[in-house]
């Protein structure tokens, strides 16, 4: 039998990144993308990041089942 994606559980660990598409800043970095497509696929997909503190698309991680430690300078 070959599981199904819901049967799945994933664990992207990395920095989220700003990305920028022409004057826009979206949320980038190959640990956000990973949970990102597992989710859509339908896995359990849990994010750990850090972000800086001036991190501008928190939107975009209230998606996401994730763990985030915000970096001060």
């Amino acid at each position: 039998m070959i599981p199904s994606f819901a049967d799945l559980r994933a664990l992207a660990i990395g920095g989220v990144t700003h990305d920028r598409y022409d004057d826009t800043l979206r949320a980038g970095g190959s640990a956000y993308y990973a949970a990102r497509t597992w989710s859509a696929f339908g896995a359990k997909a849990k994010l750990i990041t850090a972000v800086g503190e001036d991190f501008a698309c928190d939107d975009e991680l209230s998606e996401l089942d994730l763990i985030r430690s915000t970096s001060h300078r």
